[in-house]
């Protein structure tokens, strides 16, 4: 018989240790940070019921599938041959009930409890939080770990997945008709919805990877995949800490079968809360080749507790409302940025580069991150943004500077558009960033690459002068490319700066 879930069962000091060393960077120690070591069992189905139990109510039937979401995953996890990955399945499926229950309920992120059970669905989702954990990080162990990113990369074929999402992190527009399909071919008893996004994204992701090995991408020449802020964003109940690091591990498998290219799949919003409040964080993480090769914390909150807290309107309506909870959530997150001790700015293989997320580029965090670091200009510059202009650029003449942004870009004269998308060779002169808009749409054309021009005047790049390229893979010098449509993943092989 396969053992219950309990204390022998938790992260073991070879699984934290290896974790530790896969990622290579202090970032991951802030994502370790919290009482991984204490394990205890997830309670059972006569402990729960009797924490449960209600004079007056009956059970609804959110309640009841958490009742049988906790009955099957007691008779996997007892049941000999049941893997991790199934018993981290059930768990899911338990932790997503105990979220409808809770959103039924109406009970906001940090808010206060609505529902006389609201004790017991807490020690449940805690003790199922805590499980989760332990088995992700010791799954984390088995993703196997490709070869270390290169030291001689010339040029950087850039993929971009479009997405539109709002505010509250919901899929809007033809996104959201993606989301339905997707949902529809799973077949779950409840729609997980970390499971549901990442199926979303290896779709894409496998599809990019496709393409970088159709177009005869050599071992100088490194791939690019990324993805808009929030596309990791669960509307109504910010994903976990298990979530999080759930998702990070689907990315790192996802790069283990994706050899040569960085995978940043946009950002992930997650929360936990303790005796000092909730704290949401908006995080990116950079894989490559089954390794994190770097992950940073957004410092600056711009409408990312949105949705977790009662709107105005809501408030005004519900006397019972905690009319100061995003207040609070704001400057709990603001708090957790600026405590982090990550930078922006990484190194890989012979690459510098910068990754920023939306409010923190408009803030110069990449300029600042660069300024204290010392040392040449980052030869690439990452922005993930729901908003945010690519202006501020902090690399080198000739560098490249990506954007991917969920603004919707639809209008009422043309449906369905996308999402806006950019790659720019940094010239002389600063990029010119204007948004696209609904008047430039019928004007907009997908993107093809176009021979390289001279550019008059230009600085020289820094280093060495690059080698020839063949003419057809090279974009225009300070040419901004913008995409508004949602299914192109191509965007162009550019030149890396020496």
């Amino acid at each position: 018989m396969r053992p219950a879930a309990g204390p022998g069962r938790g992260l073991t000091p070879g699984a934290l240790a290896g974790l530790q060393s896969s990622a290579g960077n202090a970032a991951v120690v802030g994502l370790l940070a919290g009482p991984v070591a204490v394990q205890r069992a997830v309670m059972d189905d006569r402990t729960w019921q009797s924490l449960s139990k209600h004079a007056v109510t009956g059970r609804s039937a959110a309640l009841k599938a958490v009742d049988a979401a906790l009955t099957a995953y007691h008779g996997a996890a007892s049941t000999e041959g049941t893997t991790d990955e199934e018993l981290h399945d059930r768990l899911s499926t338990l932790a997503e009930t105990l979220v409808v229950w809770r959103q039924e309920k109406q009970q906001y992120t940090g808010g206060p409890p609505e529902s006389g059970r609201a004790d017991a669905a807490e020690r449940l989702a805690s003790e199922v939080e805590e499980e989760r954990r332990a088995l992700t990080l010791r799954l984390r162990e088995g993703v196997p770990a490709g070869e270390e990113p290169g030291t001689d990369y010339q040029n950087l074929a850039v993929y971009q997945a479009g997405a539109m999402l709002s505010e509250a992190g919901a899929f809007t527009g033809a996104s959201a008709d993606e989301r339905r399909q997707v949902v529809a071919t799973m077949q779950q008893t409840v729609t997980k919805e970390a499971d549901v996004r990442i199926a979303m994204m290896r779709a894409k992701i496998t599809e990019a990877h496709r393409q970088f090995r159709a177009q005869g991408a050599g071992a100088d020449t490194v791939g690019l995949f990324t993805a808009p802020e929030w596309y990791f964003k669960r509307p109504g109940t910010a994903f976990s800490r298990a979530d999080k690091d759930h998702i990070v591990n689907e990315m790192l498998k996802l790069s283990a079968a994706s050899p040569g290219m960085l995978i940043v799949p946009g950002s992930i919003v997650w929360g936990e809360s303790s005796a000092a409040g909730t704290v949401l964080r908006n995080g990116a993480v950079a894989v490559m080749n089954g390794r994190i090769v770097h992950e940073t914390t957004k410092r600056n909150e711009s409408a990312d507790v949105s949705g977790y807290h009662p709107s105005p309107e809501e408030a005004a309506r519900n006397k019972r409302a905690d009319r100061g909870l995003g207040a609070r959530l704001k400057t709990n997150f603001e708090r957790a940025g600026e405590a982090a001790t990550d930078s922006s700015t990484f190194t890989m293989g012979n690459l510098t580069v910068s990754l920023e997320i939306c409010l923190d580029h408009d803030k110069k965090r990449a300029l600042e991150d660069w300024k204290n670091r010392g040392g040449p200009r980052p030869h690439l510059q990452i922005l993930v943004s729901a908003g945010s202009r690519l202006g501020k650029a902090v690399v080198r003449n000739q560098g490249v500077g990506t954007s991917n942004d969920a603004l919707d870009l639809s209008s009422r004269e043309r449906e369905g558009v996308g999402a806006l998308r950019q790659v720019h060779v940094i010239g002389e002169r600063r990029p010119d960033t204007r948004m696209i808009g609904p008047h430039e749409l019928e004007q907009h054309t997908p993107y093809r690459a176009r021979p390289a021009a001279p550019v008059e005047g230009a600085a020289p790049a820094e280093g060495d002068a690059p080698a020839p390229v063949p003419q057809d893979q090279v974009t225009e010098q300070r040419r901004l490319e913008d995409h508004a449509d949602l299914q192109t993943l191509f965007m162009g092989i550019y030149r890396l700066p020496g």
